[in-house]
């Protein structure tokens, strides 16, 4: 597929072009027609063209003059390829009658790449309105993992013989971990484990038709069909620990359909009021329910774990708004959701060793959770210069599905969990409602000041968390100041506090899901959403237009979180962040200008366990700039941009056993440039074109560089786990330099 049209995009285009054809065709044909019956009588006035056609076409060609290495490119390519040779940047075509009262289009882009987008939009303004969207979205994994399973999508094998092994399972199985002849020479030896590409391919068709038959009503409806197809990495276990990674296969189908209708209606004094009743449905299909594989360091194990199951939705939204008088207008929305989900389960085991295994409490999940929205706000004037806006919402989450009661299982394939308090589980089907309560303030104080005053409200009521009830105020104000013609300034102030009713992991979790006495966690262990937490928020910033030609702004905001921290509490103690930047903009004069940017950024978290305290701090700074120069005035101009960013996260050492880490950095390039010549009238002449012409050429640089103890992973490494084999799939840095040249005819 890659750098090929794709056959519907080909016809697309060319009913378009086509299109156009006839049209031309047409007064081609009645031009013949005249000049035939020899109608020689001249007008001073000329008839309105029936039609009209607008459009551009840019294509061109890509060169590397530095390609990432296959290996390297999953990070450089991760959304979308970039692949030399003939490209089409993008097409637009519109079409329609000179009167308005027909309308087309189609707008595509990347047209030769793997993230190509088609729109078409048909339309008669003011009666209906029809639009067809494809869509292609890649997301490659890696370019570099390496697997010994291949086989059937869902029931992967380790297969081969190797020349000097032999059988590689039965190898593995005997050998030792390390040293001459062992499991680790082996499998970190390229040249004995597969290649593969993990990357998945969603491709989305949507259409959506719009119809008013009178200014009051707007009715639409709409559907959109995603697929999504290839491998992704995947973690198993065999055994407590022991971890064998392998390609996921996907194969996912995703429908959505929606249907809306909305009154607009007027009432007296100029007053309105609007009403919207929406369908939405959801419907997702999974092709594998599993995935099998087999256990490559012992010849009579397999594992086997349930993928995404096959679910469906359904959502009905009623909104609107009215005008209660001149100066107040009140909106609301009430929303339900109904979430279904009955796969059947899988077998608790496929280990021959441990089969038939314990029966399921049950045949399906038969997953049911409800969920109900209702929003409002009422918005007026209590004064001239004063706006106040009371806001109401709340969000109910109801786990219908039933609770099921395990009194032994299967644990990871490996061992049989049994006997009281070792193996009794219940799964937990968890709910919770959210309310939220805001009543806003904005004062129009002065000419040159806007003040703010936001008071807030939220509650979480929560069933089978460690946590009952938390409720959380707030409190913010904001001010929008201009004390100059030349001046804007912003600001911001948020405190907020948020406290639990009761913190009681055994009694609301452990108790529930475990044998009573079986299921504690230590009694100072704090959740992070769940903790006591005191919020302070603050941010400014400020814009100076120094001279006609130049203006600098600046902004600055610090965060920080403190979570309970009174009785030596183990989790997260701290969350902290600040950030400034400036940005400066300058134009010298018509023909050139320059722009640019400097952020820097920092995080900090402190966690505590049993044991230790440990900090977590990240950094990150962001450089851009940028000249835009017409060095010939509507003939020649060059643009050259670049960013640059540099983020290192540090890891010291803390208390107790908590040692120092390495520093992750990452360090991201990007610098471009670019020529655009725009041909004069004569150039166009010569070459038979009417409309406007432009041909660009253009240089990028981009590089990646990440340094990370943790991405170091190989295959297998003894030690960490003598059971374990991984993808080593992480393929973060690159280096790519591209030359291209785009020719765009606009008529």
């Amino acid at each position: 597929m890659k750098n090929q049209l794709q056959p519907f995009l080909v016809a697309i285009l060319m009913s378009g072009a086509a299109s156009m054809g006839l049209s031309s065709q047409g007064l081609s044909e009645e031009h013949t027609e005249e000049t035939d019956e020899q109608i020689t009588e001249e007008t001073d006035e000329q008839p309105a063209e029936e039609f009209y056609l607008h459009g551009f076409i840019e294509v061109g060609g890509l060169v590397f003059v530095e390609r990432p290495p296959v290996t390297d490119r999953a990070k450089f390519e991760e959304y979308g390829e970039t692949s030399p040779g003939f490209i089409i940047p993008e097409v637009y075509l519109e079409f329609g009658t000179a009167d308005g009262l027909h309308f087309a289009e189609i707008h595509g882009t990347n047209l030769t790449q793997n993230d190509r987008n088609v729109v078409v939009e048909l339309s008669k303004p003011g009666g209906y309105y029809l639009d067809f969207e494809w869509d292609e979205t890649p997301h490659l994994y890696s370019t570099s993992a390496r697997t010994l399973h291949s086989g059937p999508a869902n029931d992967l094998v380790v297969v081969g013989i190797d020349p000097v092994v032999g059988d590689i399972r039965t190898f593995l199985d005997g050998a030792p971990n390390t040293g001459p002849g062992s499991r680790e020479e082996f499998l970190n030896d390229p040249a004995n484990i597969s290649p593969t590409e993990l990357s998945v391919d969603r491709k989305t068709g949507s259409a959506e038709f719009r119809y008013t038959p009178a200014p009051q009503w707007d009715i639409r409806l709409n559907y959109s069909h995603e697929k999504r197809d290839g491998t992704k990495p995947f973690r198993g276990n065999l055994g407590f620990g022991d971890i064998i990674e392998f390609p996921e296969p996907v194969d996912y189908t995703t429908q959505i359909i929606g249907a809306s209708a909305q009154y607009f209606g007027k009432l007296a004094e100029g007053r309105t009021w609007t009403a919207n009743l929406t369908y939405s449905g959801s419907f997702f299909e999974n092709e594998f329910e599993s995935v099998a594989w087999d256990d490559p360091f012992d010849v009579d194990d397999r594992g086997r774990h349930a993928l995404a199951p096959d679910n469906y939705a359904h959502a009905i939204t009623l909104s609107g708004g009215i005008d209660l008088s001149k100066n107040t207008r009140f909106t609301g929305t009430v929303s339900y959701n109904m979430m279904r989900q009955d796969e059947d389960f899988i077998p608790m085991t496929i280990n021959t060793a441990l089969l038939p295994g314990p029966a399921l409490p049950a045949m399906s999940l038969n997953g049911e959770i409800d969920t109900l929205t209702v929003d409002s706000k009422l918005t007026t004037k209590l004064h001239s210069d004063v706006q106040a806006t009371a806001r109401y919402r709340y969000y109910s989450s109801d786990n219908d599905t039933p609770e099921l009661y395990f009194d032994e299982y299967i644990r990871t394939d490996s061992s049989l969990r049994t006997g009281p308090g070792n193996a009794e589980r219940t799964s937990l089907s968890r709910s919770y409602t959210k309310q939220n309560a805001d009543l806003d303030f904005v004062w129009d104080a002065h000419d040159m000041a806007t003040l703010g005053l936001l008071l807030g409200w939220e509650q979480y009521d929560r069933d089978r968390r460690a946590v009952d009830v938390t409720n959380e105020f707030s409190g913010k104000v904001t001010a929008d100041l201009e004390p100059a013609d030349w001046l804007s300034m912003r600001a911001s102030a948020l405190y907020a506090q948020r406290r639990f009713d009761n913190y009681d992991y055994t009694t609301f979790v452990g108790d529930v899901t475990h044998t009573p006495g079986n299921g504690d966690e230590n009694p100072l262990t704090r959740k992070y959403d769940l903790s006591d937490r005191d919020r302070i928020k603050l941010n400014l910033s400020a814009e100076a237009s120094l001279s006609d030609a130049l203006t600098i702004t600046a902004l600055g905001g610090v965060r920080n979180d403190e979570f309970e921290d009174d009785g030596g509490e183990l989790g997260l103690l701290h969350d902290r962040s600040w950030d400034a930047g400036i940005e400066l903009y300058y134009m010298a004069d018509e023909t050139i200008s320059f722009f640019a940017s400097y952020t820097h950024e920092r995080f900090d978290r402190r966690i505590r366990n049993t044991n230790w305290t440990q900090d977590v701090d990240d950094e990150v700074d962001t450089v851009t700039a940028g000249i835009n120069w017409a060095i010939v005035p509507d003939t020649l101009d060059l643009t050259v941009d670049g960013t640059y960013s540099w983020a290192v996260e540090k890891v010291p050492a803390g208390t107790g056993p908590a040692v120092a880490f390495p520093d992750v950095t990452n360090e991201y390039q990007r610098y471009e440039a670019s020529l655009k010549y725009t041909f004069d009238e004569d150039q166009k002449r010569r070459f038979g074109w009417e409309g406007d012409a432009f041909l660009t050429l253009g240089y990028a640089f981009e590089r990646n560089e990440r340094s990370d103890w943790g991405d170091g992973v190989s295959p297998y490494m003894p030690g960490q786990s003598n059971n374990s084999i991984y993808l080593a799939d992480q393929d973060l840095n690159y280096e790519a330099q591209i030359v291209y040249g785009t020719l765009k005819l606009q008529w």
